[in-house]
């Protein structure tokens, strides 16, 4: 399988040579530098755990996989170079700038708000009841990503003297939290309004439920309230879809180069895209002087991916391919923010206080005014916690589910089918 996917972006990579789409109708057609992302992307697959695990015996680990792997990936990295990629300033402006403006996209879908059937919901689904939105659980940011952001110098979380403080778990965090994340109390502007505060406490005056944390970063600000719903085919932000960009190309490049002992190129590759972040470089160089071997690389390699990648689709084909998905075996629990009081008496004062209109001319509110940076008002007011997402249970991740299985529909059409190893009748083994 893995040699005919080589063989067919070689062959698209040759014929791609020196083509270019102009953009608009002809955007979103592959190109060679999207090619040779996916031959890169593809070895990357085939020599990690998920197809070539360590400690199978009856499938021999095989360390060349990583240098074919390192050798496309560094090919995918410079024919992005050479062909005019480059990561886009400011993480912000990733989702929020198409066309060839867009130097960072590699592979795109395309849509339009004003053409039937070519948008989306991405925006109603990210949005807030306040501004125009319908929330989804699927755009709710899990305890696991909110803890995964490093401080503003690189350093995690949980290293000693990081200077994390649980209460005001936002300050001084990687840039890339403040883009991603809409906590309580934090600028978030939409609608064209400026310096707008998001609550996302229980029971927020105009908001639905209490989610704790809401998604920024598939938002276009200056979007009015009202374009926000995608109903009658028709409406939303027509926001492109970036399914490859020339981060996940660098990361790829990096993750292969710690594999074959090149910690230097890995560690330069993140130093990159850490300093598009806005990650400074402190006293570790970026946090990127606390790693010292190949399983620490690895392990912050796949972090960095969780964090630039975040709400992106990349998780879990990340956790597939290192043999981790079972990692998350559990219970799933998202941030909430709860006012203070210990009763419904002093919670609804409380509310009252907050949501009491100062400037009846703009609508401000009491709660507009705070200063959540300062800890002795933030825990006059709030209370953080977690809590499990309604609809969530526990779970278990099997070693079955690194493959999956194939549907009856499938099994029954051809005798000549087998079912996956570790499933009810599975004869079939993926890594043969």
């Amino acid at each position: 399988m893995f040699v005919q996917i080589v063989k067919d972006c070689d062959s698209a990579m040759a014929n791609l040579q020196g083509v270019t789409w102009t953009d608009g109708t002809e955007r979103g057609k592959l190109t060679r530098t999207a090619a040779a992302a996916l031959k890169g992307k593809a070895l990357l697959l085939w020599a990690s755990p998920q197809f070539n695990p360590i400690d199978n015996s009856a499938h021999p680990y095989d360390a060349s996989r990583w240098q074919a792997a390192f050798d496309a990936c560094k090919a995918a990295y410079d024919i992005a170079i050479a062909d005019g990629k480059s990561l886009m300033p400011s993480y912000e402006s990733i989702f929020r700038t198409e066309g060839a403006a867009n130097t960072e996209a590699i592979i795109v879908r395309s849509y339009s708000p004003s053409v039937a059937k070519r948008g989306h919901n991405v925006e109603s689904r990210s949005r807030p009841l306040s501004a125009g939105g319908s929330p989804a659980d699927n755009y709710y940011a899990s305890v696991n990503l909110v803890n995964a952001y490093t401080m503003k110098d690189g350093t995690p979380i949980t290293a000693a003297g990081s200077g994390y403080d649980p209460i005001l778990f936002w300050k001084d965090r990687d840039p890339r939290f403040e883009a991603t994340i809409a906590y309580n109390g934090s600028i978030w502007n939409l609608g064209s309004t400026t310096n707008r505060r998001q609550w996302t406490y229980n029971n927020a005056i105009g908001e639905t439920g209490s989610r704790g944390v809401y998604c920024k970063k598939f938002t276009t600000p200056e979007l009015a309230n009202a374009a926000v719903p995608y109903s009658n085919d028709f409406g939303g932000s027509g926001m492109d879809w970036i399914e490859l960009r020339l981060a996940e190309v660098m990361l790829n490049y990096a993750d292969a180069a710690n594999e074959i002992g090149n910690m230097g190129v890995a560690k330069e590759m993140v130093k990159r895209i850490r300093l598009r972040a806005g990650i400074i470089a402190g006293t570790n160089d970026y946090g990127l002087n606390l790693v010292t071997s190949v399983e620490q690389m690895r392990d912050l390699i796949l972090n960095e991916r969780q964090v630039e990648f975040a709400f992106e689709g990349k998780r879990t084909e990340d956790l597939r391919r290192t043999r981790r998905y079972h990692l998350l075996s559990g219970n799933l629990t998202s941030p909430i923010v709860m006012l203070s009081g210990t009763n419904d008496a002093q919670r609804n004062a409380l509310k009252a206080q907050l949501e009491r209109v100062v400037d009846p001319v703009t609508g401000t509110m009491y709660r507009d005014q705070l200063n959540l940076n300062n800890k002795d008002t933030l825990q006059k007011y709030f209370i953080y916690g977690v809590v499990q997402p309604g609809g969530t249970g526990g779970f278990n991740v099997l070693p079955e589910y690194y493959f999956y299985s194939l549907s009856n529909f499938f099994l029954y059409s051809s005798p000549l089918l087998e079912q996956t190893i570790g499933w009810d009748g599975g004869n079939f083994d993926p890594l043969r």
